[in-house]
């Protein structure tokens, strides 16, 4: 604006900041880095969830979802160190809507995370024995047997 103070136009694109005039110091940096790993991590975790529902994973590989989980939302928390930057101590910086939805997606992976972490789901058998004088056979190649 005219008066100094920046605004969000909604209705034009993304231009980039000229680096002449906008000091992108380390911290700046150091934010998109950590904001870009927290996507990578907490996006491969889901990606995993989602084979659950075809595949079976072994208690590691469930408690290595749940650490990425946990480590997607420290890392997108660190993103916050944005607010620290060279801009926003010389100008009001403020969490816009997308940082609010940031917040979310970060209570939401926190709270994934440590329940991944707490409980692992009980594999079910693919082809229950439909007697009771059923003797008890090598399990088929979609059962998984009970390993508690």
């Amino acid at each position: 604006n005219d008066d100094g103070t920046w605004a969000i136009d909604y209705y034009q694109l993304c231009k980039y900041y000229n680096e002449d005039i906008v000091n992108i110091d380390g911290v700046w940096k150091f934010s998109k880095v950590v904001s870009f790993l927290a996507l990578v991590f907490a996006g491969a975790a889901v990606l995993l969830i989602w084979f659950s529902s075809c595949f079976i994973f072994s208690r590691n590989t469930w408690k290595l979802i749940g650490c990425e989980l946990l480590t997607a939302t420290v890392l997108k928390l660190l993103s916050y160190s944005w607010l620290a930057t060279s801009m926003c101590r010389s100008n009001t910086c403020s969490i816009s809507y997308g940082a609010k939805a940031d917040i979310v997606a970060c209570v939401l992976w926190f709270i994934s995370g440590v329940l991944v972490l707490l409980r692992y789901p009980n594999p079910k058998l693919a082809n229950p024995p439909t007697s009771t004088n059923a003797t008890t056979s090598e399990p088929s190649a979609l059962e998984m047997p009970d390993i508690t």
